[in-house]
């Protein structure tokens, strides 16, 4: 018997992606040059001393950062009275998470810098978005086995181009010198959460994540998970990957780490 041939569709949707990851790496290596580690402020554009290039912002708009101060909840993060250690929804149920951080939260600067990485054709970002995350790890003195991500669906790569998760979480991987893994991927696409409310967002995410076909369950086996994002909200989708990573990946605890909470 001869070779399969390959049919035209799946031919031009293997030029497609060719063609997506060449000008991935065109528009990469022009934006290297331009911003080798930016030489002006991403949020008030004033020019940089090479003493505030790590982060790409000047003393002024560093200060006003949109940190999270203030009681949070011990298991989501959730800003809360002072009076309590638990928000109502983990009262309710707990998360499939153990603990989830975010040093800021989603506005300012910081929504920016989030929304011009993922859609704004600005994917140089991802170093400072993997810097600041970083710097968090370490501040909170956090020790974990792996580190993973929230994985994007297929669609999401193809449209802008890259995954934006995964390019965060190699520079975290590398920085904080922990073992990167690819356990999950998305089975299912996902619903639009933009405005669906908590209970929404829990049900249409069922089911969206999977294990990675192939996955060797020794690297999640009874350890700690460290899951990166960039935007918790109700923590639904950080949630569900937690509860794969635990229950058919056999990690004994997740926690999660994003750029911002909403």
């Amino acid at each position: 018997m001869g070779k399969p041939k390959k049919s035209k569709t799946a031919e031009r949707g293997i030029k497609k992606e060719s063609w997506i990851g060449l000008r991935e790496k065109i528009k990469n290596a022009i934006q290297e040059a331009l911003f080798p580690w930016a030489f002006v402020c991403l949020d008030c554009g004033k020019e940089l001393g090479d003493e505030d290039r790590t982060h790409s912002l000047c003393p002024e708009c560093r200060k006003n950062l949109p940190y999270i101060t203030g009681t949070r909840c011990r298991y989501c993060g959730e800003p809360i009275e002072q009076k309590y250690d638990v928000c109502k929804h983990c009262q309710t149920a707990r998360p499939y998470f153990d603990k989830a951080y975010a040093p800021f939260a989603y506005e300012g600067v910081i929504k920016k810098i989030i929304l011009s990485y993922k859609d704004g054709n600005a994917n140089y970002l991802y170093k400072f978005i993997a810097k600041f995350i970083t710097d968090y790890y370490n501040a909170l003195d956090l020790r974990c086995d792996a580190v993973c991500y929230v994985p994007s669906s297929k669609a999401k790569i193809l449209r802008r181009g890259f995954e934006h998760n995964k390019k965060v979480t190699e520079i975290i991987s590398k920085d904080t010198r922990n073992q990167l893994i690819y356990p999950l991927k998305v089975v299912k696409n996902m619903k639009d959460q933009t405005r669906k409310n908590r209970s929404q967002r829990l049900e249409d995410i069922k089911g969206v994540f999977a294990p990675a076909k192939g996955f060797d369950r020794m690297f999640t086996w009874g350890k700690t998970i460290l899951l990166i994002d960039d935007v918790v909200t109700t923590g639904a989708t950080a949630g569900e990957c937690a509860r794969v990573l635990k229950e058919e990946l056999g990690a004994a605890t997740v926690i999660v780490l994003a750029l911002a909470r909403a």
